[in-house]
């Protein structure tokens, strides 16, 4: 759970991961389909919009995997007590990467990607309970608070530049 910040304190990164996982498990249920078309206008019309849910699924996560690829895993990788968990997230994001972008294969049916999105939201759930009791709950135990602030504004401040990268490209 996140902890409670004093009114002027920064979030730590505990806290900011915590809220990702937050909204990308909402972006995966927003996205998951529901019901089934009654005309090809209406299947057209479904399968546009989870195109488009899809895409900022893939957004969402892809910056969420990066900022802890490359702000956070690295910082806890420096204690030894980190590195079986952090192997262990590396080969997740992994599967969760190779899902989404098996979803995102042109011409996918929408019963086909229903099903991935399961799968994802499955491999996801698990990953962030993982997370949330093994990483984080270490993180606060090894971690000062100072220091989790301030990896929590390098993981914002890398999460701003990666917006901006994506912005760019798109």
């Amino acid at each position: 759970m996140p902890e409670a910040n004093s009114p002027k304190s920064p979030p730590d990164v505990v806290d900011l991961l915590y809220r990702d996982h937050e909204r990308i498990t909402l972006h995966l249920i927003e996205t998951l389909p529901e019901g089934e078309p009654q005309s090809d206008l209406e299947r057209v019309a479904m399968e546009s919009e989870l195109l488009e849910r899809l895409h900022n699924l893939k957004d969402e996560l892809e910056a969420h995997l990066y900022i802890e690829e490359h702000v956070v895993y690295p910082f806890c990788s420096k204690f030894d007590s980190f590195r079986t968990l952090i192997t262990r997230c590396h080969e997740e994001h992994r599967t969760a990467r190779a899902g989404l972008m098996d979803a995102l294969q042109p011409g996918m049916p929408d019963d086909r990607i229903r099903k991935m999105l399961q799968s994802l939201r499955a491999d996801l759930e698990k990953h962030f309970k993982f997370e949330e009791s093994e990483l984080f709950s270490l993180i606060r135990k090894q971690i000062p608070r100072s220091e989790r602030e301030e990896l929590g504004k390098q993981l914002e401040i890398t999460r701003l530049e990666w917006r901006r990268v994506l912005k760019k490209a798109g």
